[in-house]
């Protein structure tokens, strides 16, 4: 099955999306393909289909999320330090990637050999990666802490002949403390598999999304709140729609998707949103889908299509709730 599209309509800004839903594998010129903006030579790149959700409760992800989280923030110190640097702090970014099943970060080039740094979600495992998807080396973080994370970082940028000094530098944002910040052991469970799975199907979902909305940017996870999401600018840049998926916060103890509108009209009723999940009012406003709704659906093509269609509609009810 291939990827499918309905017509443009200006009115919406954006074409509605269709998934594959089981079994699709994608590699024509129709799909984005799931690398970041530099476009490093990594070879053809397959698009995953979608992998059904529910080994564990959406509400038992906590300790993978954070483990997850903190074993980033490494890597960003590096990329703090010799990705060449953006406005808007992409630089800091990580894309997905679906043949390496991991979380890339752009290139590091100033010594010997351009590579990136990467994290293995489902296996806490740090990766160095070349051209072609070439693993220049490895580690599991199974039983070791954030300073071994950090020493093992600190031998591959001497091997290509970098300061290693950047590792000692605080973060240019801050992060709420947990366990793994303060140096517990990492510990790799089943329940980082299931987190990976979300973290690639909203990769899958976005970058579809992402091909049809005129300007939108690229699907990036954004290391201070652990969200991947793609940002739509709408007219001179001072309103927008962003489309992502937490992995859990304050607001919600599950991953869920979101679409928000900004600004918000204050004085509009927010549009019911026919297919489910709720208006998010307190703090920020934003529709959500939880994780809970999605794994209620069953199977793969089931949870797929009811993600899909819930996009297309939080973001046409989205944009009607924007300001004008």
């Amino acid at each position: 099955m291939r990827w499918a599209l309905t017509s443009f309509s200006p009115e919406c800004a954006y074409n509605r999306i269709q998934l594959p839903l089981l079994g699709a594998v994608e590699t024509g010129n129709g799909v984005r393909r799931q690398q970041v903006e530099d476009d490093m030579a990594y070879g053809p790149q397959v698009s995953l289909e979608w992998q059904r959700l529910g080994a564990f409760p959406a509400t038992a992800l906590r300790r993978a999320r954070l483990q997850a989280h903190a074993a980033l923030q490494p890597l960003v110190q590096v990329t703090r330090g010799y990705v060449p640097s953006r406005a808007d702090d992409s630089h800091n970014s990580f894309s997905w990637s679906p043949r390496l099943n991991a979380l890339l970060s752009g290139e590091i080039a100033a010594g010997t050999l351009p590579f990136r740094l990467g994290l293995r979600l489902a296996t806490l495992t740090l990766l160095a990666v070349g051209r072609d998807s070439l693993e220049l080396g490895s580690s599991s973080l199974h039983g070791k802490t954030l300073p071994q994370e950090r020493t093992w970082l600190s031998f591959r940028l001497a091997e290509a002949g970098l300061d290693w000094a950047v590792l000692e530098k605080p973060l240019h944002y801050g992060v709420a403390t947990n366990e793994f910040l303060e140096g517990l052991p990492f510990e790799v469970t089943e329940e980082l598999s299931e987190l990976a799975r979300y973290y690639g199907n909203t990769a899958l979902v976005l970058n579809a999304l992402a091909d049809v909305l005129p300007g939108a940017s690229p699907v990036r996870c954004w290391p201070r709140d652990f969200d991947i999401a793609t940002l739509q600018p709408l007219g001179n840049g001072q309103r927008s729609l962003r489309a992502g998926l937490s992995p859990g916060d304050a607001s919600y103890n599950q991953p869920y998707f979101y679409v928000i509108p900004s600004p918000v009209n204050p004085s509009m009723a927010l549009p019911v949103i026919k297919s489910g999940g709720q208006w998010h009012t307190e703090n920020w406003t934003g529709a959500v889908l939880t994780g809970e709704d999605i794994v209620r659906q069953g199977d793969a093509g089931e949870q797929a299509a009811f993600v899909t269609t819930w996009l297309n509609e939080a973001m046409e009810a989205a944009r009607m709730a924007i300001a004008k």
